[in-house]
């Protein structure tokens, strides 16, 4: 469900949220934190601008005024309005944050509120794809969090940020698995999800932030609803206006055959929807169809859950998924068109097999520019003999009669050889 992995790829300042520790004036900064995740972001900037008045050095108030603007512009503005205000709020705070931790050195929640502050600054880069920028910013601003997590293991919710970490890097191949431990960052699966739970259970702050992360992998990436379940549920409760929390809520109720509660919760949904912002309505539109198509599909309304699937693809989009942001940013429109029901490919390494699909994507690229079109890329999947065949076409300049027999032949390229070639994607493949 890719929609929903790229809304949660944000950086791991946000990841953060709220940290441990009690501050004068954390009674006002809670009081924030409640209204933006039940979506009332501008109550909470309001409150928070009041927190940072009257209690200047409390760093809670000053990294939750960040997140509140981010999260608000993001409901209510187009996505570069949002890295500006973001940008904007970061020049403001992260000069406080450096004067409170040179103030205040003994206390470890001020390294860790300026790597967070830095750590956000990556997620303008990242959003911008300015790679370097967010390269070094990231490693900044982890480096502060790493040190608090090994100095201060009293501060749980330190571990999150580091469990995120270690989790993906585990997931990764060899060399993303060597620059981790380059940095020394244990690329453990196992152990950066166990990380990750024990901010959830025992968290003093980031216990939201923490139950959002281990619902979203034990349920999209660990093949567990339910693990996702008792997490999910508990958002839910808590935050009943929050609708993000309210899919991932009823995507475990359709995993675990909840059906009376799952088609109570898609209704109530349903309803929600209007009373959120365009850009919201924008984004959760799509999710929708996808949970009303996976509902319809286990109860075996074959041609209404593949309709739905249809529509909650071609309204896909998502500002960190690279293809589709490289492919809008050059006036690419990427189609696809699916025949057939259970197209259930072999297990396949995750890293490779995107690999194959970007340099696919990259050969259609130029192709389309040297053509000088309005670019369309199509993508069709469907089941022949037994196999699953994936289909990509383009309308770019095409490939020369004389070079069609050549394409899979070792290290052949047309262009500066860098990378992987289809010859290359040919072997991943096991042609």
């Amino acid at each position: 469900m890719n929609f929903i992995l790229n809304r949660t790829a944000v950086s791991l300042g946000l990841y953060l949220s709220i940290l441990s520790a009690t501050q004068p004036g954390d009674t006002l900064v809670w009081k924030a934190v409640n209204a933006f995740y039940n979506y009332e972001t501008a109550e909470a900037i309001t409150i928070l601008d009041s927190a940072r008045m009257e209690y200047p050095d409390n760093p809670h108030a000053h990294f939750t005024w960040v997140a509140a603007r981010m999260l608000h512009s993001e409901a209510n503005h187009p996505t570069e309005n949002t890295y500006s205000i973001l940008s904007k709020s970061l020049d403001t705070v992260i000069p406080v944050l450096k004067m409170l931790k040179n103030k205040y050195p003994q206390d470890p929640e001020y390294g860790l509120y300026l790597g967070c502050a830095i750590g956000l600054r990556a997620r303008v880069s990242l959003g911008r794809k300015q790679w370097l920028s967010t390269l070094v910013n990231a490693y900044k601003g982890f480096r502060l969090i790493q040190d608090v997590a090994r100095n201060s293991p009293d501060i749980v919710d330190a571990q999150l940020p580091v469990g995120i970490v270690e989790y993906y890097a585990g997931l990764n191949p060899g060399f993303i698995k060597l620059g981790a431990k380059f940095m020394g960052i244990d690329a453990n699966r196992k152990g950066g999800l166990e990380k990750i739970e024990k901010a959830a259970l025992q968290g003093k702050f980031s216990w939201i932030e923490a139950k959002k992360i281990v619902a979203f992998i034990t349920l999209w990436m660990e093949d567990d609803p339910r693990s996702a379940l008792v997490h999910s549920r508990d958002l839910r409760e808590k935050f009943p206006k929050n609708y993000f929390y309210g899919i991932l809520f009823l995507e475990c109720l359709i995993r675990m055959e909840k059906d009376e509660e799952a088609q109570t919760l898609l209704n109530a949904l349903e309803e929600e929807l209007p009373f959120l912002t365009a850009i919201q309505q924008d984004w959760y539109w799509s999710y929708l169809k996808y949970e009303l198509a996976l509902f319809q599909f286990l109860h075996g309304k074959d041609d209404t859950s593949l309709k739905n699937v249809e529509e909650a693809l071609g309204n896909y989009h998502a500002e960190l998924d690279v293809i589709q942001g490289n492919a809008h940013k050059n006036g690419i429109q990427i189609k696809s068109h699916f025949i057939g029901y259970e197209l259930y490919t072999c297990p396949m390494h995750a890293s490779e097999w995107s690999s194959i699909l970007f340099n696919l994507y990259s050969n259609s690229k130029k192709a389309i520019i040297k053509a000088g079109v309005s670019g369309m890329i199509s993508i069709s999947g469907s089941e022949n003999d037994g196999k699953i065949v994936l289909e990509l076409s383009d309308n770019g300049i095409g490939i020369p009669e004389e070079n069609r027999k050549r394409i899979f032949d070792a290290f052949f390229t047309t262009s500066t050889p860098a990378g992987r070639g289809a010859a290359q994607n040919e072997e991943l493949l096991g042609s």
